[in-house]
């Protein structure tokens, strides 16, 4: 029943589909009281229905029954939800063993360094500006947290403007992992505008705007609004990870590049 393949109870195990067993084998190894209770990609099969009822029995498994419940999966936002601390394997080995979001990150990033943060030095240094660092953080943190699919994250430009700062601006366009652009930002909309010297410009996304995934930022210094003095494609990318999710919500990631929050109202 738990299983939900009742119907078939008569009908010999060997002709059951792959997701049929393996709803199956959860099942009966969730019922049997075990002191260690290991699931491999269970999430993997069944639809949202049973995915509720397994995130739900694993909980009631860990929590209420106070057993150990070892949960070997992909779906980041299932590991996030459920566990409370977590291994990275690599070869047979361990990688990393730590705090959730840790391994999370550790996971995502494999052996490439930390890509919310970049400082130019002098490469980008010449008669009309200096590009000194562009970094991504969820407000309140560092560059050094992940940014999840719940975070407002905060967009940090920090740039030495030598000439006619009062006629430039700079302006981002966003790019998903296809190269695709997805939208177009500027801080000048805003009223905000360029000095002489140092300048700190922060951009603020709200908490849940962007989907799951990788996203490039390509960097323009525009003049009078009308001419680009300088472009430079894919000048830093960061990434998305997925968030905790509550227990019975969907585990996957959801279609489309960004997930903006509108205002609805009903009338009657």
């Amino acid at each position: 029943d738990f299983a939900g393949v009742e119907r078939y109870i008569d009908t010999p195990v060997k002709r059951y589909s792959s997701g049929m067993y393996v709803r199956l084998a959860f099942g009966v190894a969730a019922h049997l009281e075990p002191d260690i209770l290991i699931i491999d990609e269970v999430l993997a099969v069944g639809d949202a229905e049973f995915q509720k009822k397994a995130l739900g029995k694993m909980k009631e498994v860990s929590g209420k029954d106070g057993r150990t419940v070892i949960f070997v999966s992909h779906n980041m936002a299932a590991i996030k939800t459920l566990c409370s601390s977590a291994l990275v394997m690599e070869k047979g080995g361990i990688n990393f063993s730590g705090s959730t979001a840790e391994a999370v990150s550790k996971y995502l990033k494999g052996d490439t360094e930390s890509q919310n943060c970049k400082q130019y030095g002098e490469y980008y240094d010449n008669k009309d500006f200096k590009l000194i660092e562009i970094s991504f953080n969820p407000t309140g943190s560092t560059h050094a947290v992940p940014l999840d699919e719940y975070h407002e994250i905060e967009i940090n430009l920090k740039i030495e403007i030598k000439l006619l700062a009062e006629s430039r601006k700079v302006t981002f366009v966003l790019n998903d992992q296809n190269g695709d652009p997805v939208f177009t930002f500027s801080h000048y909309e805003s009223g905000v505008h360029l000095h002489t010297g140092y300048n700190h410009l922060v951009c603020t996304l709200p908490p849940g705007f962007l989907n799951v995934g990788s996203y490039f930022l390509s960097f323009y210094v525009i003049q009078d609004n009308l001419t680009s003095v300088f472009i430079e494609k894919d000048i830093i990318a960061f990434d998305i990870q997925e968030g905790e999710r509550g227990i019975g919500g969907w585990m996957g990631k959801e279609p489309g590049i960004i997930k903006p929050r509108f205002n609805w109202k009903s009338i009657r």
